[in-house]
């Protein structure tokens, strides 16, 4: 059973995603760099022909690369949970 003075009191933190979370996923870091005005670091990662970028600020972008490029998702992605849903919905 749960205290609910605990739960009022305690707050619960989830790790946000970073470089070792993507790793871990099979990714192979490819490049960290940063953004035209400096403000932002990046990273990026490939998977087999698929390639994302992760921002400092959660942003991160995937897509798939042949003779047109297209991408399979844009947006924020705050832990290593989403981004594994992600993943298993576009079918990386």
């Amino acid at each position: 059973m749960i205290d609910d003075g605990m739960l009022e009191s305690e707050s619960i933190r989830v790790k946000h995603l970073d470089k070792e979370d993507i790793e871990s996923l099979g990714w192979e870091h490819k490049l960290h760099g940063f953004s035209e005005d400096g403000d932002t670091t990046f990273d990026k990662f490939q998977k087999r022909n698929y390639f994302m970028i992760h921002e400092d600020d959660g942003f991160i972008i995937i897509w798939f690369e042949n003779q047109s490029s297209i991408t399979s998702f844009r947006g924020t992605v705050r832990n290593k949970s989403e981004l594994k849903k992600i993943l298993k919905q576009i079918g990386v």
